[in-house]
């Protein structure tokens, strides 16, 4: 068998941990009560704000910033991918460093490759939500462009604001379903030393998320205005 019994169970419960966590925090209720709506508040505020003002250096200069971070993790998984191709393209000296370490489960090739494209796959997502995320910067950037100078701008603030708003929040999640993407995959590599263990990382992963999502002390201080 490729995968026992308990690495199938493992991997299924890591599955609902991540696609579960994912629906609760982006479509149930609780959504309004995250970090990320929020920091949505703020988003759109300063892009209200940006619209009162002739000078938008400054916002020009936070969009740079925000774009930096995004291209900092899409360049790392990159690597990160690179990496895993060339683990998977010799997978025989893998399983020989593997079996050195005496706390590591035994593991077949083929069950080790399925392993890897499995964190494979989950790098793969978190590029593409990196990459998509920084278009939607790229975007923001154009349509706050097109915003009036404030003496011209004969329309609410909130009108002329609403499509540049939109962007920054859909890059901002777009962004986050990325990192979540990096926190599961941290949580995968446990897999390697026993399904047990994944299966106690999976679980200690949305912990640790649920917390820094609805629990923290940031939102705490977000919620006060």
């Amino acid at each position: 068998m490729v995968l026992t019994v308990l690495d199938a169970a493992a991997f299924l419960w890591f599955l609902l941990c991540w696609i579960g966590y994912a629906l609760v925090v982006d479509y149930s209720p609780l959504r309004h009560r995250s970090v990320v709506a929020a920091m949505d508040y703020y988003r759109q505020e300063w892009i209200r704000q940006c619209v009162r003002r002739d000078n938008r250096m400054p916002d020009v200069n936070i969009l740079r910033s925000l774009q930096r971070s995004v291209q900092f993790y899409a360049t790392t998984t990159m690597f990160v991918l690179a990496g895993l191709v060339a683990v998977l393209g010799s997978a025989d000296k893998a399983m020989t460093l593997l079996r050195e370490v005496e706390f590591l489960a035994p593991v077949g090739r083929l069950t080790l490759e399925v392993k890897l494209v499995v964190l494979l796959v989950m790098f793969i997502y978190a590029f593409f939500k990196f990459s998509w995320s920084n278009r939607l910067y790229n975007y923001t950037a154009v349509a706050i462009g097109a915003i009036p100078p404030a003496a011209e701008c004969t329309e609410m603030p909130e009108r002329a604001a609403g499509p540049a708003a939109e962007l920054v929040c859909r890059a901002t999640r777009h962004f986050t379903s990325g990192l979540r993407a990096y926190y599961f995959g941290l949580g995968l590599l446990s897999w390697f030393v026993h399904p047990l263990a994944f299966i106690a990382a999976s679980a200690l992963v949305v912990a640790v998320l649920f917390r820094r999502e609805f629990r923290s002390g940031a939102l705490r201080k977000m919620n006060e205005r």
